[in-house]
């Protein structure tokens, strides 16, 4: 699926070609153009396909920052489904997810 004209990381991909340098994510201090955002997505695609199988369901305990952005991006580039956790919750109730 993650090849799939209509995927999120091929239509991703297409318009991080296109645009490159412009600004995709503004958080706080910190800005990433699509280029930046690509490049951590990616790393982080290899990174989970060097530990689990695509297919594979991964949780993101995160918060709501640029990373959790490349994280799911990352996610879906290594053809997982990802799983949201709010770091909030208690490590009790989160370890039910893993």
């Amino acid at each position: 699926m993650t090849d799939s004209p209509s995927s999120v990381p091929v239509r991703f991909a297409s318009i991080a070609a296109r645009f490159g340098t412009r600004t995709t994510v503004r958080f706080d201090d910190e800005v990433w153009a699509y280029a930046e955002l690509d490049a951590h997505s990616s790393r982080i695609a290899a990174c989970l396909l060097a530990h689990v199988e695509a297919g594979a369901c991964v949780g993101l305990a995160m918060g709501k920052e640029p990373r959790l952005i490349a994280a799911i991006l990352g996610a879906l580039k290594a053809g997982c489904a990802y799983v949201p956790l709010d770091p909030s919750y208690p490590a009790e109730r989160l370890r039910h997810f893993a």
